[in-house]
C-alpha cells in the first residue's frame, strides 16, 4: 500500500535466520511484500554439514524485472534495493545463517508519528494467527522459527493476496509485511515443541 509522500522517516528492522538445507533445494529466507522504497545488506555465511563443497548460489528477486543470480563459496555480503526475496540454493546440503539489516522508507499522512510494537510470541503445535484489526499504515518484520517446514499466508487489506509461503526446512524465515490483515503460519508436522514468531511493527498513530 503506497502513502502519499509527506511525513516520512528512514527506520530499520534486522533480523538473522539459520539455514539448514538438503542438497538440491531451493529455499528463500527472505521475502519482503511491502511497497515503499527500502535497501538491505544481506551477509549469507554457508558450510556443508559434512565437510564437502559448499558452493552456492543467492537469486535475488527483484519487484520487477528478472532475478540475479550470484555465485559464491562460503561468504557473501550483498545490498539490494525493492527486492521481493533472498533465496539460496545448491546442489549440496549446507548449514549456516542469513542476516538481513534494512533500511525503510514509512510515510505517515497528515501529523501522524510512527510507532513500534515489537514481541517474541512462543506457540505449540502446528498453528499460529497474527490478526491486525488496525486501520493506520505499518510495516512489521515477521521471523518465523517454526519446525521442520510449513507454509506462511498473508492476507493483505485489499486487493490479491500474494501465494502461500514455503518455510525453509530449517524453519526460519524472515518476512516483511506492509498493512495485512493476518498472517497465518501452519508448521509440519505439528509438534509439541514449541515454536517461536518476533514481530517488529512500526506503524503510523495520530491523536485526534
Amino acid at each position: 500500500m503506497g502513502i502519499r509522500k509527506s511525513n516520512c522517516k528512514v527506520l530499520r528492522h534486522e533480523a538473522t535466520v539459520e539455514i539448514a538445507q538438503p542438497s538440491n533445494s531451493t529455499f528463500a529466507y527472505f521475502i519482503d511484500l511491502t511497497e515503499n522504497h527500502y535497501k538491505a545488506m544481506v551477509n549469507v555465511n554457508v558450510q556443508s554439514p559434512q565437510g564437502g563443497q559448499d558452493d552456492a548460489q543467492l537469486i535475488v528477486t527483484p519487484r520487477t524485472g528478472t532475478p540475479t543470480t550470484i555465485n559464491f563459496k562460503e561468504s557473501v555480503t550483498i545490498q539490494i534495493e525493492d527486492a521481493r526475496s533472498v533465496a539460496l540454493t545448491s546442489p549440496f546440503s549446507l548449514g549456516g545463517s542469513m542476516k538481513i539489516i534494512k533500511d525503510f522508507c514509512i510515510c505517515c499522512p497528515d501529523s501522524g508519528e510512527v510507532h513500534r510494537h515489537e514481541g517474541t510470541f512462543s506457540f505449540r503445535g502446528g498453528n499460529y494467527l497474527f490478526t491486525d484489526l488496525t486501520e493506520n499504515h505499518y510495516k512489521a518484520m515477521v521471523v518465523i522459527d517454526g519446525t521442520i517446514g510449513g507454509e506462511v499466508i498473508v492476507t493483505p487489506r485489499t486487493g490479491t493476496a500474494p501465494p502461500p509461503i514455503v518455510i525453509p526446512q530449517s524453519g526460519q524465515i524472515a518476512i516483511q509485511i506492509e498493512d495485512a490483515k493476518a498472517l497465518s503460519i501452519t508448521t509440519r508436522p505439528a509438534d509439541p515443541a514449541s515454536n517461536t514468531v518476533q514481530i517488529i511493527k512500526d506503524f503510523c498513530i495520530s491523536c485526534p
